[in-house]
């Protein structure tokens, strides 16, 4: 079968965050914003955040060098998943905080995630370059000061997670924030905005704030720039109902008799990992991925209900091609397409389709434990 490709184009579709290029994102106009005027001797002192949103609504920008600011969304949330993208869009020179607030009970308790550029020291409050999630809880926001907010770690903040190091933010470089909010944890994942790069993944464990408003946050940081939201429901995790210490999807699973999964303890059932229907053109390829972990021994990747000539490639840890591949079934035609692969690790996965043909498929990938 000889192939003519005129162009290679790859749309990459992170599974488990994936946004619907039709999704809508969303409407920030009636969020609202709030400025913590901290003030603290020895200290400098900014001002008033000012966000500016744009005339679609899905965009909002912070302009000013201000004290640490929010725009919060003003509804309060549980069990839920949110991904967007973020930016310092101008002044190459200044290296401070951006990032959110979530789990947000009123305005002096919440969690706030934020991200440096680079390290400065104000009188022995030490803000460093990198990531770090910080529980904020006052008596009431006229306790704040500065240090609440720049090194943290005071009465009123506490460090709950951080990565330090030489990894802070670029300017005029656009990020992908995803989060998923649980009542007893939360996980942050930072990637580059083609979702390729993961720049940090934490999942703390923490059940103080169950439930709680979203917002935009930044401190000493102008032109910062939010945009394309997009806002989910995810079920509440269930128990550790297979009793194997750790709680998991396959404690979702149906009741079977004990000894029946490969622990002793847990469920038969199959996971589905992606289930979706798709095309891609005549000369291109449509890529998805996903991190399948140490727990699934076994998987299946299919293409079915094809409407014309179109191929499967699987590798591991890479984009395929036609020269580098873990699985390629190349049946021709319109017949289905099947590659079984083991997992020994906690592997990303790519799973590819190239269009020999204009064509429609159904693409499944499911897993055993």
């Amino acid at each position: 079968m000889s192939r003519n490709i005129f162009c290679t184009i790859i749309i990459v579709l992170l599974v488990f965050y994936a946004l619907n290029v039709n999704a809508k994102f969303l409407d920030l106009s009636s969020w609202s914003a709030d400025t913590y005027n901290v003030k603290e001797e020895g200290f400098p002192e900014y001002g008033t955040g000012k966000w500016i949103l744009s005339a679609n609504k899905t965009t909002v920008t912070q302009k000013s060098n201000a004290d640490p600011s929010i725009y919060i969304n003003n509804v309060n949330l549980k069990s839920y998943r949110i991904n967007g993208t973020f930016q310092v869009t101008d002044n190459a020179h200044d290296n401070d905080l951006i990032g959110f607030v979530f789990g947000y009970q009123n305005d002096h308790q919440f969690y706030l995630f934020d991200w440096k550029r680079g390290t400065q020291n104000y009188n022995e409050s030490i803000a460093y370059e990198g990531f770090r999630v910080i529980k904020i809880k006052a008596m009431n926001r006229s306790n704040f000061t500065f240090s609440d907010f720049w090194g943290a770690n005071t009465e009123n903040s506490s460090i709950l997670a951080s990565n330090f190091g030489d990894n802070g933010w670029d300017v005029n470089t656009k990020y992908f924030f995803h989060l998923d909010y649980y009542p007893e944890k939360f996980t942050i994942i930072v990637y580059t905005s083609d979702k390729m790069t993961e720049l940090w993944n934490v999942t703390i464990h923490d059940n103080e704030y169950s439930s709680g408003q979203f917002g935009f946050y930044c401190f000493s940081q102008e032109n910062v720039e939010y945009s394309d939201f997009e806002l989910g429901n995810i079920n509440p995790e269930t128990k550790d109902s297979d009793n194997d210490g750790v709680i998991d999807q396959w404690d979702s699973c149906p009741k079977t008799p004990e000894n029946s999964c490969v622990n002793n303890k847990g469920c038969s059932c199959e996971l589905s990992i992606i289930d979706e229907k798709g095309s891609v053109e005549k000369g291109k390829w449509k890529t998805y991925y996903a991190n399948v972990d140490n727990t699934y021994s076994n998987f299946t990747v299919k293409i079915q209900n094809l409407t014309n000539d179109v191929d499967l490639y699987v590798k591991k840890d890479s984009k395929p091609d036609f020269d580098n591949f873990d699985c390629r079934p190349y049946k021709g035609g319109t017949r289905d397409e099947v590659c079984d692969l083991t997992n020994n690790n906690d592997n990303l996965w790519y799973f590819s389709i190239f269009g020999y043909q204009t064509g429609d498929f159904t693409i499944t990938v499911k897993a055993k434990r």
